[in-house]
């Protein structure tokens, strides 16, 4: 298991401003992650197997951090 790439994990914390922030947080996420699995792909991990990735986000314990939040439908219902 020498030089290989078994896990990425990324950590952020956010502080206020839940609503805009937290959707620039997942973006970047996503983007963490898509460009990890391109680099997978084209062999940048060799010879790493498939890796694990995850990622942790802390939130301030504030009221609304905790609030529910109303979803907007205009093209497709939200599953239960």
């Amino acid at each position: 298991m020498n030089n290989q790439l078994l896990a990425a994990i990324e950590f952020k914390s956010q502080v206020g401003s839940f609503g805009n922030n937290y959707n620039n947080r997942t973006e970047e996420a996503i983007g963490s992650a898509a460009d990890i699995w391109a680099a997978y792909r084209e062999g940048a991990f060799r010879p790493s197997v498939r890796p694990w990735l995850g990622y942790l986000m802390l939130l301030e314990d504030a009221p609304q951090s905790v609030a529910p939040i109303k979803s907007r439908e205009p093209h497709f219902q939200v599953f239960p």
